[in-house]
């Protein structure tokens, strides 16, 4: 798998995860849908402008973005789309909401990891 294979998977999972529409995502980042979708496809490399902007957009940090793809460590598109989710609810919490989710989390992964 080439890198632009690689980065439009990670980006299509990642925008399906915050539940962005192509055309929505296209608009915030002030591309074209067709842009995008070339992107997406793996016909096309952004450019280091558009890297930002998808990483403000995606609330996902640039080396969420341009990281190796390593299929045997790739975790399932499902847990991938859920990290986005929670990821794209806590930018939308205030500093004390966000403290609250954190604690919340932590206590959920420290019940889990007794029970597995």
């Amino acid at each position: 798998m080439n890198a632009r294979n690689e980065f439009g998977i990670r980006l299509r999972e990642l925008r399906k995860g915050r539940g962005l529409s192509q055309e929505k995502l296209a608009g915030e980042i002030s591309r074209s849908v067709d842009a995008l979708s070339k992107l997406e496809r793996g016909l096309s490399l952004p450019s280091f402008e558009t890297i930002l902007s998808l990483s403000k957009v995606l609330a996902t940090p640039l080396g969420d973005l341009l990281e190796p793809f390593d299929q045997s460590a790739r975790i399932s598109s499902n847990k991938r789309s859920l990290q986005s989710q929670v990821m794209a609810i806590c930018q939308d919490l205030d500093e004390a909401k966000l403290a609250i989710a954190v604690k919340q989390l932590k206590a959920l992964k420290d019940g889990l990891v007794g029970h597995e």
